[in-house]
């Protein structure tokens, strides 16, 4: 699968210019098999290449598929990539990041084995994206009454919990989906 992504580095003139092919390496040890990026200056600067710069970078910073602390303790990622509050995150990263989570939610769903029509499992993938699924597997009265088909208990189960007051709104959707098998208008 191949794709092309441009942005501009903040405060300068260069675009960012990276070329994706293939998957990174699941190691984590420094190497980003099958990737390749480029960094090249605007026409306004004439071209000048700033490659061989961030190839030391990338080399230097080494390259890690978890989020770590760094020597600093500032949480970090990719190749020396901080994860500061209130840093700038382009909708293109949010968007494969939720995609990314959205990938293991369903991994996590069908460890359930539950077999529900798709509004009842749109609620179970909801709460799981939501609570993660250990704290989501914690509803175990309310798995049950899934499981037995008894909706209208789950969805007390659902409101009768420290989640429902956290997050409101949601929780009565959700729950009302569950009970209803229907989608919200």
């Amino acid at each position: 699968m191949a794709g092309k992504m441009h942005d501009r580095m903040p405060g300068s003139n260069a675009t960012i210019h990276q070329e994706t092919m293939g998957s990174v390496g699941k190691t984590g040890q420094g190497k980003a098999e099958g990737r390749t990026g480029r960094i090249r200056q605007s026409m306004d600067d004439r071209n000048m290449s700033y490659d061989k710069a961030f190839d030391l970078v990338r080399k230097h910073e080494g390259y890690r598929d978890r989020i770590y602390k760094d020597s600093l303790g500032v949480l970090t990622c990719g190749y020396g990539h901080a994860l500061l509050e209130n840093s700038y995150v382009p909708a293109y990263i949010a968007e494969r990041f939720f995609y990314l989570d959205c990938k293991s939610v369903i991994d996590d769903y069908n460890m359930f084995n539950f077999s529900l029509d798709p509004v009842r499992r749109a609620v179970i993938l909801n709460m799981i994206f939501n609570l993660g699924r250990n704290r989501f597997a914690n509803f175990s009265k309310m798995i049950a009454a899934v499981r037995a088909g008894k909706y209208g208990i789950a969805k007390k189960e659902m409101l009768d919990s420290r989640w429902a007051k956290q997050v409101g709104k949601r929780a009565i959707e959700l729950s009302e989906m569950m009970e209803l098998g229907e989608w919200p208008e």
